[in-house]
């Protein structure tokens, strides 16, 4: 297995650091396969002793890092993640857009008139999608979603004004509805 220094998923992590065991991450990653991946593999193990509560937390604070680091830090692109809000705000005036779907793995999506409708035709990648949730869910939102199923939560952004996201994680990463 070929390690590398700016993979962010947590298993990449446990391996790089030599924290857990092959074994001991296959098992955890079956029981989560067995759960329908409902449950964070963090959780799972924490609940299996395969690390602790504290190097769970650490793991995460450098999954936070090492994403924040794969993005441009000076938004000078135009795939930066205020782009989706700007972009509902747009659909939303234009066409009566009332949702904004942000799904790791796939193209951006507005809810118009009752139906889904991809905004344009880029994926929206994983670190993309994390860094939308540091930005308007919080630093802390990585822990929170570890420990629960899904978060909501209201936000303030120009051009919207103000509105209500929810954050929950499913079979391919992290999704949020805006």
């Amino acid at each position: 297995m070929q390690e590398s220094t700016d993979d962010t998923r947590l298993g990449a992590l446990l391996l790089e650091g030599n924290l857990v065991r092959e074994e001991d991450l296959e098992r955890c990653l079956e029981i989560q396969a067995l759960t329908g991946g409902s449950r964070p593999l963090g959780q799972i193990l924490v609940e299996q002793d395969a690390i602790t509560a504290e190097d769970l937390s650490d793991l995460l604070r450098l999954q936070r890092q090492r994403i924040s680091e794969r993005l441009d830090p000076m938004g000078t692109n135009d795939r930066g993640v205020g782009r989706f809000l700007a972009a509902a705000a747009a659909a939303a005036a234009a066409a009566g857009a009332s949702e904004l779907i942000l799904s790791e793995g796939r193209p951006v999506m507005v809810r118009l008139g009752g139906q889904l409708r991809a905004l344009d035709e880029d994926i929206l990648e994983s670190p993309e999608m994390w860094q939308f949730l540091l930005n308007y869910m919080g630093d802390d939102v990585l822990d929170r979603l570890a420990d629960v199923r899904y978060l909501t939560q209201d936000f303030e952004c120009e051009g919207i004004r103000r509105g209500r996201m929810t954050a929950f994680r499913h079979f391919d990463g992290a999704c949020a509805v805006v």
